[in-house]
Formats: C-alpha cells, sequence, structure tokens
C-alpha cells in the first residue's frame, strides 16, 4: 500500500516546466527539512530503540549482514551511481547522508561508488572519434566492397548467422552486460553504435565473388594510410594520464572479469575460425592480439586450439577413401535381406529406443563442444549423420529379426575388405605428422571426453546394447578395450 501511494503521488506529478538535471535542490529539501521537527523525530526514534522489542528487531534485522550486502550491492548498481551523481550535481550531500545512514545501522564507511560520468567519459570518446576519418574510411570500404573479393567475403561472413549468433553469445555474457551498462550509464550510446555498424554490413551489397584466401592487405593498409595514428596514440595517452573516466573505463576493461571475458571468446570455436581466416586473409591477427593484451597487462594472449577447414577435413576424407563403402553397403543390402541377426540390428536402429539414446547423448555439453569442433574443421557432421539414418531408416528386413542370431557372417564379411593394415598405418602416420589430426586425438582423449564415453556406457539403454551385441558374437568387451587403450583412458568401466 505505501509503495502504491508512493507511486501514485510520483505518477500524478506533472511539471509545469522543462526540467533541468544541472539545478539545484536545496531551496526544496531546505524548504521540506525547515518543517520536519527532526529533534523530536530523533527522540522518538532512540526511544524505540530503547524499549520497543518490535523496532529493536526491525532494527537489528535492518543492520544485519544481509542488509548491509543488499545496500552495498544496491548502491554499486551502475543506475544508482547514475542517481548518486545526478543528487550530488544538483547539490545533495549524498556522501554524507550515506556516512549517517552507515554510521546509524554501525556498517563502517560505505562502499566507494565508481564513478560513471555522462560527460566526461562521452567528451573523451567523442574526441578520439573526432579524428578518426570516418567519411574517407566509408569510401574505401564501399570502393573494396565492389571490387576486392577478400572484402566481400568479410561482409558475406558479416551477414551471417554464424556471426551474428557469435554477437549475440557475447553481449549475452554477465560480464559484457555489465560493460555495456557502464558504457550506457557513461552516455556513450552503445545501442545505436551497435545499430549503425550492422546497417553498414547489412546494407552493403558485394559487386564480386567472396574469396577467404585473398588478402585483406590492400584494403587494410589504404584505411592504415589516412588514419592519424600518431595523433590518435597521442590522444589515448593524453587520457589515460589526464581523465579520470577514461582511466577509469582503462580499469575496468584491463580487470580480471575483462580479461576473461576475452580469454573466454578468443578460444569459442566460431572466434577460433575468424582468427584462421584473418590470418590465411594476410591480417597478423597474433600480433594485434599481443598488442591489446600487452596494453591492458595481460600477459600473452592464449593459444588457440587450432581448428583447421581443410587440414582436418583432408585427413578424413584421406581415411574415408580407403573404406570401400560402396562394397560394404553392399554387403549390407544382402544381409538385410537375408540375415535374421541384421535384421534385429536394423530393427532396433530403427526403434525409439535408439533414436532417444542418440538424442540424449547429442545433447550432452561436452558432445555439443566436440560436434561443434568438427563442424568448424570442415567436417559436415549434420549431413553425415543424416546420411547414416537414412540409410538406416530405408532399410527394410526381408527376414524376422533375432536377436540371438549371431552378427559374426556379417562382420567377418566387412572385415575381410577392409584395408586395415592400409588403415591402421594412414592413421598412425597423421598422428605422426598432422597437427589437425593430433589435436582431433588430444580432443577425444581429454578428461572430458573420457568422461562422456563412460557416462554413455554406463547408460540403462547403451547397457542393453552392449547386452544384445555380446549375445550376437560380437566381441564387445575386446572392442572396447582396444579403444580405451588407444585413447590410453585405462580399463573400460564394468
Amino acid at each position: 500500500m505505501l509503495i502504491s501511494a508512493i507511486k501514485g503521488i510520483i505518477d500524478g506529478a506533472v511539471p509545469g516546466v522543462d526540467p533541468d538535471e544541472t539545478a539545484s535542490l536545496r531551496p526544496f529539501l531546505d524548504e521540506v527539512i525547515a518543517i520536519i521537527p527532526l529533534d523530536d523525530l530523533l527522540a522518538l526514534v532512540n526511544d524505540k530503540l530503547q524499549n520497543s522489542p518490535d523496532f529493536q528487531d526491525l532494527y537489528t534485522t535492518i543492520a544485519s549482514e544481509d542488509g548491509k550486502a543488499l545496500v552495498d550491492e544496491v548502491l554499486q548498481m551502475p543506475e544508482a551511481v547514475h542517481i548518486q551523481e545526478l543528487l550530488t550535481a544538483q547539490e545533495v550531500d549524498v556522501a554524507g547522508v550515506l556516512a549517517a545512514v552507515y554510521e546509524f545501522f554501525g556498517w563502517g564507511a560505505p562502499p566507494t561508488a565508481r564513478k560513471i560520468s555522462h560527460r566526461d567519459l562521452l567528451s573523451d570518446f567523442l574526441e578520439i572519434v573526432a579524428l578518426l576519418p570516418l567519411d574517407d574510411i566509408l569510401a574505401i570500404l564501399d570502393e573494396h566492397v565492389a571490387s576486392d573479393p577478400a572484402v566481400a567475403a568479410v561482409i558475406t561472413y558479416l551477414q551471417s548467422d554464424a556471426w551474428n549468433g557469435l554477437v549475440d553469445e557475447v553481449l549475452a555474457k554477465p560480464t559484457a552486460v555489465e560493460f555495456i551498462d557502464y558504457l550506457n550509464n557513461a552516455g556513450i550510446p552503445v545501442d545505436m553504435l551497435i545499430s549503425a555498424i550492422k546497417g553498414i554490413i547489412d546494407g552493403a551489397v558485394p559487386g564480386v565473388d567472396p574469396d577467404e584466401t585473398a588478402s585483406l592487405r590492400p584494403f587494410l593498409d589504404e584505411v592504415i594510410a589516412i588514419i592519424p595514428l600518431d595523433d590518435l596514440l597521442a590522444l589515448v595517452n593524453d587520457k589515460l594520464q589526464n581523465s579520470p573516466d577514461f582511466q577509469d573505463l582503462y580499469t575496468t576493461i584491463a580487470s580480471e572479469d575483462g580479461k576473461a571475458l576475452v580469454d573466454e571468446v578468443l578460444q569459442m570455436p566460431e572466434a577460433v575460425h575468424i582468427q584462421e581466416l584473418l590470418t590465411a586473409q594476410e591480417v597478423d591477427v597474433a600480433g594485434v592480439l599481443a598488442a591489446v593484451y600487452e596494453f591492458f597487462g595481460w600477459g600473452a594472449p592464449p593459444t588457440a586450439r587450432k581448428i583447421s577447414h581443410r587440414d582436418l577435413l583432408s585427413d578424413f576424407l584421406e581415411i574415408v577413401a580407403l573404406l570401400p563403402i560402396d562394397d560394404i553397403l553392399a554387403i549390407l543390402d544382402e544381409h538385410v535381406a537375408s540375415d535374421p541377426a541384421v535384421a534385429a540390428v536394423i530393427t532396433y536402429l530403427q526403434s525409439d529406443a535408439w533414436n532417444g539414446l542418440v538424442d540424449e547423448v547429442l545433447a550432452k555439453p561436452t558432445a555439443v563442444e566436440f560436434i561443434d569442433y568438427l563442424n568448424n574443421a570442415g567436417i559436415p557432421v549434420d549431413m553425415l549423420i543424416s546420411a547414416i539414418k537414412g540409410i538406416i531408416d530405408g532399410a527394410v528386413p526381408g527376414v524376422d529379426p533375432d536377436e540371438t542370431a549371431s552378427l559374426r557372417p556379417f562382420l567377418d564379411e566387412v572385415i575381410a575388405i577392409i584395408p586395415l593394415d592400409d588403415l591402421l598405418a594412414l592413421v598412425n602416420d597423421k598422428l605422426q605428422n598432422s597437427p589437425d589430426f593430433q589435436d582431433l586425438y588430444t580432443t577425444i582423449a581429454s578428461e572430458d571426453g573420457k568422461a562422456l564415453v563412460d557416462e554413455v556406457l554406463q547408460m540403462p539403454e547403451a547397457v542393453h546394447i552392449q547386452e544384445l551385441l555380446t549375445a550376437q558374437e560380437v566381441d564387445v568387451a575386446g572392442v572396447l578395450a582396444a579403444v580405451y587403450e588407444f585413447f590410453g583412458w585405462g580399463a573400460p568401466p564394468k
């Protein structure tokens, strides 16, 4: 009721003059304070603190650690900091009021609010932007969008769902949200800037086919040539020396939270992909990151896990090329038509139980991350899964399934046409000589990889599958032992 009454007073007030945030509130406050019987009020509060158990309990509740923590937290919120600054600018003794409140509740000194200026940092920002020949830069961009395959590739990527998804993911992170609030409260129109940049990107229409392997150097060299770098660096250095707001911005970005966010983003598969694309286009990504990390005192940038869009895919295709796929499928067709054991396997793989297990496994965080890893390496995981599912769903057993019949005839026939020695030699060669294949092995062999496989093998439906295959004379235990030995995982779970 009290909140509703206060809100009613506020909502019902109609200002008769234009608002001015810089005008003093002192005349209003002095007039109100003059009619409040402060001595009587303080005496009554003191009496209640001495003689009223309920009032004493109220005081104790507010003065508690939880009470103090709540007030501390609220005072540090960007909007609350903004309010304190506005009131201070309007000649309200905010610091004095807070000091009195904290003393009354025995909380010590109030927290020092991070200063968020609505004029100084914006002024710094505008000074820096004023040094940039934006119209000339945009003119160069337009020219290269129309004629430069490398720039066309960048624009095409920046218009893609992959890029927009990465941006949305980063902007949703708590540290990023807090930083955007910080800038907004400093008067910097972040949403407007993001919208303007997006408008430039979305409005660009490449005049040539994109080429991710073409060099961006001509475009970048042309842009860099018209930027007054010495003046820009001198201005930034001056702001770092003389502008408290710019110093606060630097400290905020250079914080542990700031570094952690940048580290995390740089390790995202899509961000790694971007770094690789730009490096292939002759952008000194490593040099730029090293300079940024040095400027903020962060040490060396994290080493991004290399995700090649050619090498690992090439390795994968070489391995697949050794497999007589057509002959294997022909053997499968023959056994689906006449082999009760294979009919039983196909019937199971078409069941809800199997599809449910697949969906459950693919939804696990480690599996999602691994699929992203493969997709970003150029391996079309979804297409492969869809192709395998198509083979399974399209198979029509010609005999009744028998889960107790042996799968050995089918397996022996398939194994007989697979060049195992050549296959193992190729895998060993890749493990020795292909950095991308080595990275794939390390990723699977990791603790997370082992934990996922261990977990899947223990699922009731997976245990059921192992039992069925064992009953069909498949050496499940031997296969698992070989897999675990290959990845250095020790013995499989029982």
